[in-house]
């Protein structure tokens, strides 16, 4: 049966009460018990006899329903009639639910569980009907003097009593026990199932880390051999270059950007009261262009206009625009504005020259992409560390909770057979 048995040894001696039952061997080991318990009670002729009593309770019982059955029909109309057939159909289903063949002892105690629960809903149902209230209910003159009037009242109590006799029989039995350690055979091997597949997903997400270590460690390498080529540093700088220029241009942009954003109100009214300026109106729409493209700076004289004639209260413009167009102070002043112009073609230039110079980007897209998996593999692996954390965590609470299990079935044996026994896994 695979099951064996060692000896333990307690303060120096040897113990051979103790069993070792390998958790592949469990559920064999548990029926063993359960052959045991129906031998030694000899279940198999008690449970014959209990279906026994159950098919002639039946024999006894199913003429009368049939005949109260068609008596209702004959003598009942309305709500009495629906009350009397919901009533007969449960004693029918009642007397249909016990078996006409032998059943498994193992599924007896579920029987008597279901059976013995429609068997008490029944009983209350026929209690609270006319054939527990009313002694001449559905029976023919001759019958009322006798004294089994309540005839499936009476046979519904005796089957109650027949099902608490057996009941009992069952319990006393230790197969109550023995159901239970079925129980929680099936429960420790969801639970050892549920660890095996979590310990499949946290091995698999480590090899996925591996993986990416792994990786990790090939693109740093090829970005240092890349790095070792003559022309890198040359490209290095070159690069650095484009970068700070880069860095200059987006800086002047965002001046200029600043600068006409802030008198775009005042800029606005002034076309408005105009009739219509083009050299304003693209300023208005696109700052950077339209300073861009105004080469001689004409837009300075449009400031000193508006400067001059605010000043003379030529305008009537919202005192907030004015304020803040005034507040520019010095530079509304053209030399401020060469300065800016200047310096944003100057940086133009120098980029595009620079731009020119990186003939071979190819090479410096290489390192840059290798740079960039890099970064995507350590990113990697510390999403991957963190989630692998959280699973050992959670990894050993399984097993945790499988140790517990064990305990427990370990110590319900114990308790309930009388046995020391434990699980090798």
């Amino acid at each position: 049966m695979g099951l064996f048995t060692r000896l333990f040894r307690r303060d120096g001696k040897v113990n051979k009460n103790v069993v070792q039952v390998a958790f592949a061997q469990l559920s064999e080991w548990v029926q063993t018990q359960f052959v045991e318990v129906v031998g030694q009670k000899q279940l198999s002729s008690e449970c014959a006899s209990f279906f026994g009593k159950l098919r002639e309770w039946k024999r006894v019982v199913e003429p009368h329903v049939i005949v109260f059955e068609e008596r209702s029909v004959l003598s009942l109309k309305g709500g009495e009639l629906d009350a009397t057939v919901q009533v007969l159909a449960m004693m029918k289903r009642l007397l249909m639910m016990i078996p006409v063949e032998e059943m498994e002892i193992r599924r007896v105690r579920q029987f008597l569980r279901v059976f013995g629960a429609y068997g008490e809903m029944v009983l209350h149902k026929v209690e609270g009907s006319e054939f527990g209230h009313n002694a001449a209910f559905l029976r023919q003159k001759q019958e009322l003097e006798r004294e089994d009037v309540h005839l499936l009242l009476d046979e519904l109590t005796r089957l109650q009593m027949i099902l608490r006799e057996f009941e009992q029989m069952m319990s006393e039995s230790g197969m109550q026990t023995v159901e239970l350690l079925f129980e929680k055979v099936e429960l420790l091997s969801e639970v050892k199932e549920q660890e095996k597949k979590f310990v499949t997903k946290f091995q698999e997400k480590n090899e996925r880390l591996k993986f990416a270590q792994q990786k990790k460690k090939e693109k740093e390498q090829e970005v240092a051999q890349l790095k070792l080529d003559p022309g890198y540093d040359v490209l290095r700088e070159v690069y650095e270059q484009r970068t700070m220029l880069s860095d200059e241009q987006e800086k002047c942009q965002d001046e200029v950007f600043l600068y006409f954003g802030k008198i775009k109100n005042v800029l606005q009214l002034y076309a408005q009261q105009q009739g219509g300026n083009e050299l304003v109106e693209r300023y208005v729409a696109d700052p950077l262009l339209g300073f861009l493209d105004d080469s001689g700076l004409a837009i300075s004289h449009v400031l000193d206009h508006l400067k001059t004639g605010l000043m003379a209260g030529k305008f009537s413009f919202p005192a907030e625009d004015v304020n803040v167009f005034m507040g520019y102070g010095d530079k509304l002043e053209s030399a401020y504005l060469q300065r800016l112009q200047l310096n944003l073609l100057r940086v133009k230039r120098e980029l595009e020259v620079v731009e020119g110079s990186m003939r071979n980007r190819y090479f410096l897209f290489k390192i840059q992409d290798a740079e960039y998996r890099v970064e995507h593999f350590v990113k990697q692996i510390e999403r991957l560390q963190e989630e692998l954390s959280l699973m050992q965590e959670e990894l050993q609470q399984q097993q945790l909770h499988f140790e517990r299990e064990k305990y427990v079935f370990e110590q319900t044996v114990k308790v309930t057979l009388g046995k020391e026994m434990v699980i090798i896994v």
